[in-house]
């Protein structure tokens, strides 16, 4: 129901009354969750939702209220892994790793920030950044000029500080790059990898057989720089 108090509205009836005391609940103690919905019976049947947990509050003014759970920390993990825009090792063709001294966060914004970029990309001029409105992240691309040369790259995936994924067009032909980091020793250092899968079909397949030792030679010299990069800033 409404009621009409010093002009405005406001909502009151039991439905009302439920929502405010399942506000204190036992899902934590009970389940031990720290994320989750909580959703009445009455409000799940009316929403149509199925597959909840079971769960069952006791106040002492209103009696037994049957609800359901939602898991969101299992839903969160299971997005991590599932519905991702990443290169999988195996299917990369091209691969460098490393294990360095620093956190992952300090290696995610020496790789992401343009600033940082200008300091450790070898031969490179200038790099522009359209981001949407959001910010960087899916949808950003950036333009690295090297001389007359400029390579377009996209986002596709973002997921700080563990990985990000863009698409590439460079003179070798286009390419996919996820930039994975895994933690180590608590934090403290992080594992890095490039991993570069080609989708230039047939012709990008030629141009590696001829040119292939030189587009490795000048990844591997950019992967150099970077860690050379990141243990300064570290230094510093």
């Amino acid at each position: 129901m409404e009621h009409d108090v010093a002009g405005s509205r406001e909502l009151v009836g039991s439905d009302v009354i439920t929502v405010h005391r399942l506000l204190k609940n036992t899902v934590s103690e009970t389940h031990g969750l720290r994320g989750y919905v909580l959703v009445s019976n009455a409000c799940a049947e009316t929403l149509g939702l199925s597959d909840l947990v079971p769960h069952m509050e006791h106040y002492e003014d209103i009696g037994e209220v049957g609800c359901g759970l939602v898991d969101l920390e299992a839903h969160w993990h299971a997005e991590q892994t599932t519905g991702r825009n990443v290169v999988a090792r195996e299917d990369a063709v091209l691969l460098f790793e490393a294990d360095i001294e620093a956190p992952p966060q300090q290696v995610w914004i020496s790789m992401t920030d343009p600033a940082h970029g200008m300091r450790w990309r070898v031969g490179v001029d200038d790099i522009q950044e359209q981001n949407p409105s959001s910010g960087r992240g899916v949808g950003t691309v950036t333009h690295c000029v090297h001389g007359r040369t400029t390579v377009e790259q996209e986002i596709v995936d973002w997921l700080p500080p563990r990985h990000y994924t863009f698409r590439e067009h460079n003179p070798a032909g286009a390419c996919v790059w996820t930039v994975s980091l895994a933690p180590l020793d608590g934090g403290t250092h992080t594992h890095i990898e490039w991993r570069i899968a080609l989708r230039g079909g047939r012709r990008q397949a030629m141009i590696m057989r001829v040119a292939g030792r030189r587009v490795r030679r000048v990844l591997q010299e950019n992967f150099d720089a970077l860690l050379a990069h990141i243990r300064a800033t570290a230094v510093g």
